[in-house]
């Protein structure tokens, strides 16, 4: 970015400093795009690896996991169902 600044500044000696100061108002907005961007990705990559490792625990599962998970959901909807009717 700032080369990029030093080449319009070399090749227009005659640039107005408001024009200047727009340039490199631009040029911080695209560093600032570029930080959310990389911001973004690695959030990403974070909650893949999160969806990843479910994926896997799910997948080495067995029976008697899966009859403990449906036995908690039904406590879980029975309670629900008692504080509604509270």
């Amino acid at each position: 970015m700032e080369f990029i600044f030093f080449l319009l500044s070399s090749f227009l000696p005659r640039v107005q400093p408001s024009t200047v100061k727009i340039l490199q108002d631009i040029m911080d907005l695209l560093s600032l795009q570029q930080n959310f961007e990389d911001q973004l990705v690695r959030t990403a990559e974070m909650l893949e690896e999160k969806v990843d490792q479910q994926l896997k625990e799910l997948e080495n599962m067995d029976e008697d996991d899966f009859e403990r998970l449906r036995q908690k959901r039904l406590l879980q909807l029975k309670a629900a169902h008692n504080q509604k009717q509270v």
